[in-house]
């Protein structure tokens, strides 16, 4: 009776670790089946994976994707270009189509999952939290979304991954600088390893320049690998961290060199977006409820190491990876930037019971060997591993629990949401059958035939004209055989950041050259919405993916034009006639200082050489202000829209001479 009631807690530690595995396999499943259905998917999923495709395509046809926002076709990428040209070998398999991007995706997370198990399983020897640790990767929320898709994200943290593995290794092989030394060792050092510790460094660095030139925001991995090479070998790290930097740098100045700056302008200026910490919390909030487990775990041993052992690779990286994460709160970021903390905590809580295990003196559950006896005679050792076996697995399943998400119809899928109290058919987006512990959330459900259907809708009125369409989305253009026009995200970021002037696109949108306008998130800058209302009406609306596609034509009758459209077209007239010069719109919608009335006025300003040489303010023709007296500024005239006011500068007669005519001709001024 005494050895059954002895084997039970082994048997139900090897039960509930079975659940435990089975539930996270079942994760794994889940995962696989929405990655197979975005295979199948033809159109955007995420908003940006038709441009990351495109800036594949382009290097496919030997040509840069970091061009002039401000010309035809007015597109550039703001990332780097590893991701986009590891997609490259498989066009030949799936064609120019977003199934190559989502598989090399999806398969960066396979290897990223199994690093995991393997890197887990080498410190603790313990297979089932290995591979709890590995599967969790995939049953993260947060991974599980973007995962799948065209997007560089999880490449990016396989590369990281890659990085810290190494440098671990390093860190764990004893050579001359590190702490555990020749006397440690009780031994000397072999030139063998000596090799290995420099090769793994070399290959550390070699990974950290990929991640980095497939997303900057690696450069915390970066940060947080050369911050662990300093702890063990202060001078290694220098090197290393030099060598990685005139590498990275001579990157950057040959990609700025050969792009004419716009490598630059694309991929810093773009990137400088406005930052909400309120994002930022919400996203914090969401990380720790959803993997409380791993995430207690991984900072419980992180604090562990801390204070009382030596500080590993991977505590490190899950320190830096965490608090980059707050990086979220830019314009543009979401969940996509936790996904390195993710994977880092992953390991660092399968490190985190290992280490358990190995303090109480046993690394297998079924062996009950006491290491101390308390004053009754009974074995803590036994007690104290007794209670740890069951708990493990329980908190796995609590894991587990907090992170659930699936489809919900279906003849495996319904029956199973009903099973666990979500209910089959619910829904936490736009009616789609899916359930997600996340809450609202536009990614995770299954794209129907009904989505591909209306996709090919918005096509068809693209393909309707032989002439340019200007979408939102890229797939579109690309489906219908037409060329990209614009990228919105990357304009509006130029645009808040005053480095972009929209002239030509918007004088573009004003002769309504294109013939289809196709708009979802409207995320152009203002001047250029404002122009499309002004030039183009609604002609159909389409949903697909749970987004409302709004198609719009142009406009038969848009009367005198008195609008944004109207106004760039006059500052691009005004520009092809100015020698040796740009016209810059140097106040929009303001009263000009020392002017009297109320705002609306615009100021164009033109610069030969850097400097004004002479000034246009326009104003609505019902405006009632005057410019100071004094100021030389003079009215001119008016045109069947606009009145208008003129200085001329010193030095302007020896460049344009002829200003004040010019504009008055060209933009039909009357006196």
């Amino acid at each position: 009776m005494t050895s059954r009631l002895t084997r039970l807690p082994s048997l139900a530690s090897r039960i509930l670790f079975a659940f435990a595995l089975l539930v996270f396999t079942g994760y794994f499943i889940i995962y696989c089946v929405y990655a197979f259905a975005l295979f199948r998917f033809p159109y955007d999923y995420d908003q940006g994976e038709g441009f990351e495709l495109n800036d594949s395509i382009l290097f496919a046809r030997g040509e840069w994707p970091y061009q002039d926002n401000e010309t035809f076709p007015f597109y550039a990428s703001n990332y780097g270009p590893v991701f986009h040209l590891l997609v490259l070998p498989l066009f030949p398999i799936f064609g120019p189509t977003l199934a190559a991007g989502r598989v090399l995706s999806f398969l960066a997370t396979l290897l990223t999952g199994a690093i995991v198990t393997l890197v887990v399983y080498r410190h603790t020897r313990d297979r089932p939290i290995a591979l709890l640790s590995g599967l969790m990767v995939f049953a993260s929320n947060f991974v599980y979304h973007i995962g799948p898709l065209f997007r560089q994200h999880m490449t990016m943290v396989l590369f990281e991954l890659l990085a810290v593995v190494a440098i671990a290794r390093a860190g764990s092989v004893p050579q001359a600088g590190f702490a555990q030394t020749q006397r440690e060792r009780g031994g000397s050092q072999t030139p063998n390893e000596r090799g290995h510790g420099r090769r793994n460094i070399a290959l550390s660095m070699l990974f950290l320049l990929l991640a980095g030139y497939t997303k900057p925001l690696s450069a915390a991995t970066a940060v947080a690998v050369l911050a662990f090479l300093f702890l063990r070998a202060p001078k290694k790290s220098i090197v290393a961290g030099l060598g990685l930097a005139a590498a990275a740098g001579a990157i950057f100045i040959g990609l700025n060199a050969a792009t004419n700056g716009q490598w630059f302008v694309n991929t810093i200026t773009a990137n400088v977006n406005l930052y909400d910490y309120s994002q930022a919390v919400e996203l914090y909030s969401q990380f720790f409820s959803l993997h409380f487990v791993i995430a207690a775990l991984a900072i419980g041993y992180l604090v562990y190491e801390l204070y009382w052992d030596r500080l590993s690779a991977y505590s490190v990286w899950f320190a830096f990876a965490l608090a980059n994460a707050a990086l979220s709160g830019k314009w543009g970021a979401g969940e996509s930037y936790f996904t390195t903390a993710v994977v880092a905590a992953c390991i660092s809580s399968g490190l985190a019971i290992g280490k358990l295990k190995e303090r109480l003196g046993s690394n297998d559950f079924s062996r009950y060997r006491p290491i101390a006896t308390n004053p009754t005679g009974a074995p803590k050792g036994r007690v104290a591993t007794t209670v740890l076996s069951i708990a493990i697995p329980l908190l796995y399943l609590a894991q587990a629990w907090g992170v659930r998400h699936l489809p919900t119809d279906g003849p495996i899928f319904g029956p199973l949401a009903d099973l666990i109290g979500v209910g089959r058919g619910a829904s936490v987006y736009a009616g789609y059958p899916y359930f997600d512990a996340i809450g609202y959330t536009q990614v995770g459900h299954l794209p129907t035939e009904d989505d591909i259907r209306s996709g090919d809708q918005i096509v068809a009125h693209i393909r309707s004209s032989d002439r340019p369409a200007l979408t939102e989305e890229a797939l579109l253009a690309l489906r219908a055989g037409k060329p990209v026009v614009t990228n919105p995200t990357q304009l509006l970021n130029l645009w808040n950041n005053d480095a972009l002037d929209p002239t030509e696109l918007i004088a573009l949108i004003h002769e309504q050259a294109f013939d289809v306008v196709v708009l979802r998130a409207q995320f152009y800058p203002d001047p250029v919405l404002k122009a499309i209302g002004a030039r183009y009406a609604p002609i159909d609306d389409i949903w697909t993916n749970g987004f409302q596609y709004r198609v719009l034509g142009p406009r038969a009758d848009y009367g005198l034009g008195c609008d944004e459209a109207r106004l760039y077209a006059m500052k691009r007239e005004l520009e092809q006639a100015a020698p040796r010069g740009i016209i810059r719109i140097a106040n929009r919608d303001t009263t000009p200082e020392g002017w009297s009335g109320a705002a609306g006025v615009t100021e164009f300003e033109y610069r030969p050489d850097g400097e004004p040489a002479y000034r246009v303010w326009i104003a609505p023709l019902q405006w009632n202000g005057t410019p100071p007296s004094g100021s030389g500024a003079a009215y001119i005239g008016s045109n069947a829209c606009f009145m208008f006011f003129d200085l001329t500068l010193p030095g302007a007669e020896s460049v344009w001479p002829s200003a004040r005519q010019d504009t008055r001709r060209l933009l039909e001024i009357r006196p």
